[in-house]
């Protein structure tokens, strides 16, 4: 019984690796393909958006 616990988690452990070298795979050709992302910009808001004074008129 123990044997065949052990071979479980062995598979199963492999079975995650799998898996998580499947998403680096799928990563790595999402960028030679020349996708990807801007870095994070932060938006400067006007000051009546933060404090709710918009301009009337």
């Amino acid at each position: 019984m123990l044997d065949a616990q052990r071979q479980l988690a062995q598979a199963q452990q492999q079975r995650d690796q799998a898996r998580v070298q499947s998403a680096l795979d799928l990563v790595a050709l999402y960028k030679a393909l020349g996708g990807g992302w801007e870095p994070y910009q932060q938006v400067q808001l006007p000051e009546y958006a933060v404090f709710g004074d918009a301009p009337r008129g």
